[in-house]
């Protein structure tokens, strides 16, 4: 069965031009989960609008867990309901082959399919350990002192021609907290007791 791609009501625009703003449009799909929504600002959207030369719409947002940034698994699991709204039908577990782009116009070959999990489906990308290690993906909860890091995907697509891209989101990063230290000594006849307190953090 071939999916058929809802139209979004975007008129592609030339990237640059003074309507682009107007026709680079963020994803409203009803339904779809809080967690999952993308969290993109129009500038940034822009941008990638004029890198591709296209007018792109996001879709969704995902969280990189431990697992998903394991370059030697090399996979990204896709929340069910945004593989099945977005993501081309297969009838099999086997899968299918996908031509993803980067938000810089590079095409990536990747394996989609899905495996039963209890009496449902999960739906992966295969393929990605070579993406993995080029985009230096980190978990989501997990990164260096002051160094940023990946910790979301976003998906979009290029409109009308429906074709999809995969862009990175780097976390913020909290510089340490510095704290300092104020040591007294407290004298008794038979012990030297170092008492350490936080004086601010």
């Amino acid at each position: 069965m071939k999916r058929v791609i809802p139209d979004s009501g975007l008129t592609p625009v030339a990237a640059g031009s003074k309507c682009e703003a107007n026709a680079v449009a963020k994803s409203g799909q009803k339904g779809l989960d809080a967690k999952y929504q993308p969290r993109i600002s129009d500038h940034e959207l822009q941008q990638i609008s004029r890198d591709l030369n296209s007018v792109v719409t996001p879709l969704f947002e995902k969280t990189l867990t431990i697992s998903d940034a394991d370059y030697k698994l090399g996979r990204l699991v896709i929340p069910k309901k945004c593989a099945q709204e977005y993501f081309p039908l297969i009838s099999g577990p086997e899968g299918v082959t996908i031509r993803i782009l980067d938000t810089r116009g590079r095409e990536w070959v990747f394996h989609y399919r899905y495996w039963s999990n209890a009496n449902s489906q999960m739906y992966v990308l295969d393929g990605l350990k070579d993406f993995v290690i080029s985009m230096q993906w980190q978990a989501g909860d997990v990164g260096g002192a002051n160094i940023p890091h990946i910790s979301a995907v976003t998906f979009y697509r290029i409109e009308p021609k429906g074709q999809l891209v995969l862009g990175l989101r780097k976390a913020s990063v909290t510089p340490p907290s510095h704290k300092v230290w104020h040591t007294k000594l407290t004298l008794s006849p038979s012990v030297c007791v170092k008492q350490i307190s936080v004086l601010h953090e």
